[in-house]
C-alpha cells in the first residue's frame, strides 16, 4: 500500500506547511531544483514490508510496514530547518484513514541535511526526513 495520498493530503492541509510551499508536493519523479519553483516537497516509498498474515477478506497482507523518505528543498536554510519541524509535527504520531489506506501509526525515525553550492545563484538546502508507516487493510 502506499501511502502518498494521506501524506499529500495531510501536509498540504496543514496551514504553516501550506503557508512555505503552497501545493508544490510531489511524489518522487524525475525531478530536479531547475523543473520547479522552490521551496517544494518531495515524498519517495523507500520500501513496502508485508506482513506474512494474509487477510481474510482482502487474501494480501493485513499490515504493511512501508519506508518513506520526505525531502525538503528550499534556498535559505533556516526556513528549512523551521519546514522540517512542521512536516514532522504533522506526520509524526498521525493516523488516519480514507480512500488512501487505513494508517495505524506513523513515526519519524531520523534526519539529514544536505547542501548543493553548485545550485545557483546561492545554494540549495536539502533536509531529508524518514517515516515509518504501519498500514492495515
Amino acid at each position: 500500500m502506499n501511502p502518498g495520498k494521506y501524506i499529500y493530503d495531510k501536509l498540504k492541509n496543514d496551514f504553516a506547511i501550506a503557508a512555505m510551499v503552497g501545493t508544490r508536493i510531489r511524489p518522487q519523479l524525475n525531478l530536479t531544483a531547475e523543473t520547479i519553483d522552490l521551496p517544494y516537497i518531495v515524498y519517495t516509498v523507500d520500501s513496502n514490508q508485508p506482513s506474512n498474515q494474509k487477510g481474510t477478506l482482502t487474501g494480501v497482507s493485513n499490515l504493511d510496514v512501508v519506508s518513506v523518505t520526505i525531502t525538503i528543498f528550499h534556498n535559505n536554510y533556516n526556513d528549512l530547518v523551521d519546514g522540517g519541524a512542521e512536516v514532522r509535527r504533522v506526520l509524526d504520531y498521525s493516523v488516519g484513514s480514507g480512500s488512501y489506506a487505513n494508517i495505524q501509526h506513523v513515526s519519524f525515525q531520523g534526519e539529514g541535511h544536505e547542501y548543493d553550492e553548485n545550485y545557483k545563484p546561492r545554494g540549495l538546502y536539502i533536509l531529508n526526513q524518514s517515516y515509518q508507516f504501519r498500514i492495515t487493510r
